[in-house]
This record gives C-alpha cells, structure tokens and sequence, in this order.
C-alpha cells in the first residue's frame, strides 16, 4: 500500500464513522464539538471541500457534507463566544475557520473571535480552570494570532511559551499531586 492509499482509507475511515448530523465524537460527548472541529480541520487539508459530499449507511443513506458539520459547529459556539470544554478547543476552531477562511460559513463567527482575542490579549487563557491547561494553550494562541496578522502577539507569547519550557528543554501543563504531568 502506498501513501495516497493509506490516506484515501484512512479519510474513507472517518467519513464512514460520521453520525446522521455530520459530527465526530466519543464517549465523552462533551468532546464532541472539539472533535468534529479537528475532524473537519483534517478533512479540509487533504483537500475536501466544504460541499464534497459522502454518505453513510445508518438504517438508510445519509448524505453528509462538511457544510453540515460547520453548521453544526456554529451552533456548538456559546453566544459569548466560548466553544468547546477550554480556551484550547475554542483556538482550535477559530484556526479552522481563520485558515481555510471560514467566517461567512459561522455567523457566530464575531463572537467566537472577539472572545479569544480578548483572551490572548488579556492573558486570561493562561488562568483557565482546565485540568488540560498549560503550554499548548498558549501554542495554539499563538497559531491563531498568526493566523489574524497580529504579529505582535504572537512575538510576544511565543517568548512566553520558551520561558515556560522546562530547564530540561521540554514543556508540560499542570502537575497532579504526585508530581507527574
């Protein structure tokens, strides 16, 4: 098996693992919405397009089409902006929408970008009450300030983000009681 045919099982993988409403999830349905999003960001880098459609067999065809999924991501985006479970998630969408230029598709767009400049700006993302919180909030803060042409942010938290590398030349987020990442 070569390359592309690896990849084309793989995307024929997750497009035959898509719920009736064109969403990705676990489990844990709360990760739902971050999953669906890194799914999508994924989708979109091999070269799907936004109206290429794919069906899934669940008591009957369903035609599926990233549109869907984004729809249903723009609703998953809190009216004050929030997305997903932390600061980390809602990066991670905004990097989709602002990579593959995606705004017209969210109408909730304005809100969810207001509510991580605002963080970024501030440093709020940097207290969020995560248990995940740590140096990939800021690495994706980063990304996202790139994205937006805000290279004065993202120079000053990529210094950030060496200064919380540990002295052994790796980073790592909160610590448990026992000591371990």
């Amino acid at each position: 098996m070569n390359d592309s045919q690896a990849l084309a099982r793989s995307i024929s993988c997750l497009l035959d693992n898509t719920t009736p409403d064109a969403t990705w999830g676990d489990f844990q349905v709360e990760w739902n919405p971050i999953i669906t999003a890194l799914t999508c960001k994924l989708l979109l880098s091999c070269g799907l397009s936004a109206e290429t459609p794919w069906y899934i067999d669940r008591n009957g065809y369903t035609r599926c089409t990233l549109a869907d999924s984004f729809k249903w991501l723009n609703n998953a985006i809190q009216p004050d902006g929030n997305f997903g479970t932390d600061f980390w998630d809602a990066a991670q969408l905004g990097i989709v929408i602002e990579k593959f230029s995606l705004g017209s598709r969210f109408t909730a767009h304005g809100s969810l970008k207001q509510h991580l400049t605002d963080a970024i700006h501030s440093r709020n993302f940097l207290s969020d009450h995560s248990p995940w919180q740590g140096p990939g909030f800021t690495a994706a803060a980063i990304e996202y300030a790139r994205l937006l042409g805000d290279a004065k942010q993202a120079e000053a938290l990529t210094k950030e983000l060496v200064l919380q590398r540990h002295s052994k030349g790796y980073w790592h987020g909160h610590l448990d009681p026992s000591g371990a990442p």
